[in-house]
């Protein structure tokens, strides 16, 4: 793939789990300084897609490149994985340390800064995401939201090039998704990030997104901008972006009329 068109490649992507198989022939690019979303109903597929992606679970089939060089081999991930940020469905921060300690953890590993810079790093991404005042504190000492904006300070500790979101509103009320929302907006607009975000929530993959690709089965149901996706006919697509419950009532009298749901 050539690197003028897409900073993340996925050809031909099959995941899968014993004799399960969860994503099936997936291709798709993600283009620089984009905000793209994978959405989809739970069971869908959306987070191997993105834990296969980002190496940490195998794939069967298929090649996934950054900067059009292939990340099949432990050097070239290895690599990838120092220009990349993950934020986590649930934070995945430690609990014993403060959050000052977990936005520092990956300078003091990954890099050779002086104390006193990475000191200055961290205030800057606490203060990115809304939480200078509260990096004395303990993951346990805050609310959801505030997890979320730590979890994404982390993330940004080493100005990555690629962010990856895990449902970065998931369990978050309607206000502080919200916020979590902007912020990301934000992110693109200050830094020099690519962004690629999974969730099934609608008003924040609507607000955020550039382009968006729907699962389903394991496949792409659908990929293109927000207008392009509400525009879509699929019937399955629709009834997910218009949040319809397929009926069932149909299925279940038929079987109640044929005399099976009860006793002869």
């Amino acid at each position: 793939m050539a690197e003028a068109s897409g900073i993340l490649g996925v050809r031909n992507l099959q995941v899968g789990y014993a004799d399960h198989t969860v994503i099936r022939d997936v291709s798709f690019e993600v283009r620089p300084r984009e905000i793209f979303v994978i959405m989809g109903p739970s069971g869908c597929g959306k987070t191997t897609l993105l834990k296969a992606v980002v190496g940490l679970v195998p794939v069967r089939g298929g090649t996934v490149t950054y900067r059009g060089r292939s990340l099949a081999s432990p050097g070239a991930l290895h690599d990838f994985r120092k220009r990349i940020g993950m934020v986590f469905q649930q934070g995945a921060l430690l609990n014993s340390v403060s959050l000052e300690e977990n936005v520092a953890l990956p300078l003091r590993e990954h890099t050779r800064l002086p104390e006193w810079m990475i000191r200055q790093v961290v205030r800057i991404r606490l203060a990115q995401v809304g939480l200078l005042d509260a990096g004395h504190l303990k993951p346990m000492e805050l609310s959801g939201g505030m997890r979320k904006r730590a979890g994404i300070a982390r993330a940004l500790a080493l100005e990555p090039e690629l962010l990856f979101f895990d449902e970065p509103t998931g369990g978050l009320d309607p206000v502080t998704a919200d916020g979590i929302d902007n912020l990301i907006l934000s992110l693109r607009e200050s830094m020099p990030v690519t962004i690629v975000a999974v969730t099934h929530e609608l008003a924040s993959i609507f607000k955020v997104a550039d382009r968006v690709m729907m699962l389903r089965d394991g496949g792409i149901a659908v990929l293109g901008t927000p207008a392009e996706v509400r525009a879509s006919r699929d019937e399955e697509v629709l009834r997910f972006i218009e949040r319809r419950a397929q009926r069932i009532e149909g299925a279940a009298d038929e079987f109640l009329s044929r005399g099976e749901g009860g006793e002869a």
